[in-house]
């Protein structure tokens, strides 16, 4: 009987190590993203979504750089601030 209680209270009382925690948080991590990834076949643009990008195009098609491409963006943003009655969270 007093095995078995020993035994018990080893098991209560167990921590895991650092690396065991770590590699378990991983793990834990990338079984949680598997839904967000098969949901990403369906996530395709479609007729309005083309809209967003035309801004940053037409900056980069003038200066050819990443910082054009950043400020067309904010343009994009700035428009759709003031014209766009949806939420604007989702651009």
């Amino acid at each position: 009987m007093k095995g078995a209680r020993e035994k018990l209270r080893k098991f209560w009382l167990w921590k895991p190590g650092k690396i065991l925690l770590a590699v378990g948080c991983c793990g834990l991590l990338l079984l949680t993203l598997i839904p967000l990834f098969r949901l990403t076949v369906y996530a395709v643009p479609y007729y309005d979504d083309y809209n967003f990008g035309r801004f940053a195009r037409a900056a980069m098609e003038q200066e050819q750089s990443k910082w054009a491409a950043i400020s067309g963006a904010l343009d994009c943003s700035r428009t759709q601030w003031y014209a766009w009655q949806g939420t604007y969270s989702s651009i």
